[in-house]
Formats: structure tokens, C-alpha cells, sequence
């Protein structure tokens, strides 16, 4: 059962790959109506930024938010920007829409200095980004225009972390990756 509130170490994209993927969520949100991800969030009047398009990582409880810091700008030190391979384009069930990387020897690295699962939502670790996520079903398949939209991606990276707290979604800190 996932916790109410708890923090995730999120594997960040780089700024081109970000914008394409955005254009997939902007064009999913024509189709089928806004996502949760594009509608504003609310904490009291705080308006809550979108998080980008990340890789969760692991997550944590909230109060091990200073040593998870301590450990993300640790690893953003010793670790270079690399590349991910986008496998494509899959789903979860008939809501949630996601673009699946290979999970290679670089991003189970990664993965290792995260692996922990407070929240109780990676039994099974599946490395994905989410692109969309609707109250409703919707079409399974990825609309062509959306594929070849994919396959402009040119040298997807991984360029650094972000720690964010959820529910709602909110930012804590970016590293970006040093050496």
C-alpha cells in the first residue's frame, strides 16, 4: 500500500528530450483532455510546479530528506551525464501512458545508490517515464504521429537527480551531474 506522503530521487532528462516529450503530453492531453500532470496542483494557495519527466529512482520517508540530499549530491559528483536508450512506448493498464527505457548497466548503477521503496510502489522495479496519466480509460495504442514524434528523440541523456515529495507533487532540489 503506497504512503500518503514520501520523497522520490528522480533520474532527469535533458532539456531536448524533455520538449519532445512534452509535445507527446501536450498532444495526448488533445485527445483524450488534460492529464494529472498538466493540471495545476494545489498545497493551501501554494500553486505546485510540474515535476519533469524523470525516472523514479526510489523513495523515501520525509524525514530522511537531508541524508537522501547528502547521498544525490554525493553521486551527482562522481557520475557524467549518459545516454538512455528509449525503447518505445508501453502503458500501464488502460490510464497511464509511459515511454520505457532500457534498463542497462548504466541506469541499474544509478538505480543502486536509490534502491529503496518506502512509498510501496516498486515491488518490481520497471524503469519508465510517464508521459500521461487520465481518470479514464483511454486507446492503448500510441497514435503513429505520436510514434514518429518519439523517434525524433536524438540522444536521450540522463543529466542529473531530483528530489521531489509527494502528494502533491513538489520539487525539493536538483543536482545535475558533475564530472
Amino acid at each position: 500500500m503506497q504512503k500518503e506522503k514520501f520523497l522520490t530521487v528522480m533520474a532527469i532528462l535533458d532539456e531536448d528530450t524533455q520538449a519532445v516529450l512534452h509535445e507527446i503530453q501536450d498532444e495526448f492531453n488533445r485527445l483524450y483532455g488534460e492529464d494529472i500532470f498538466t493540471t495545476k496542483q494545489y498545497e493551501g494557495d501554494e500553486v505546485i510546479t510540474p515535476l519533469p519527466f524523470h525516472i523514479s529512482l526510489g523513495s523515501y520517508a520525509p524525514e530522511e530528506k537531508d541524508n537522501v540530499i547528502s547521498r544525490m549530491k554525493r553521486v551527482a559528483k562522481e557520475t557524467a551525464p549518459f545516454p538512455v536508450k528509449l525503447n518505445g512506448y508501453n502503458h500501464f493498464g488502460e490510464k497511464i501512458r509511459f515511454v520505457a527505457p532500457q534498463k542497462d548497466e548504466k541506469l541499474l548503477s544509478l538505480r543502486k545508490h536509490f534502491d529503496s521503496d518506502y512509498a510501496g510502489s516498486f515491488p518490481e522495479w520497471i524503469p519508465h517515464i510517464t508521459v500521461y496519466i487520465h481518470e479514464e480509460p483511454t486507446k492503448l495504442e500510441l497514435p503513429p504521429h505520436l510514434l514518429a514524434k518519439l523517434e525524433t528523440i536524438k540522444n536521450p541523456q540522463i543529466v542529473g537527480l531530483e528530489l521531489g515529495e509527494f502528494f502533491p507533487g513538489k520539487k525539493i532540489i536538483r543536482v545535475m551531474f558533475e564530472k
